[in-house]
């Protein structure tokens, strides 16, 4: 992940603050204040890279629209 100096670093579970469901895509924010924007269609494996987020982030982080 860049943040916003485009510094490349590693994002751990651990370190998600808040997941929002943008459609079939997720925004993932971080406690550094970095966010990424993953869309199934713009990643490799990003239908299963979602699951394997959805699955491990608890649900008191997550926004929906819904």
């Amino acid at each position: 992940m860049s943040d916003g100096n485009r510094d490349e670093h590693d994002i751990r579970y651990d370190e998600i603050a808040l997941v929002r469901h943008e459609g079939p895509g997720r925004v993932v924010l971080t406690g550094c204040g970095c966010d990424l924007h993953i869309h199934p269609d713009h990643v490799a494996r990003g239908e299963r890279l979602i699951a394997a987020l959805d699955a491990a982030v608890p649900a008191h982080l997550v926004h929906t629209d819904t």
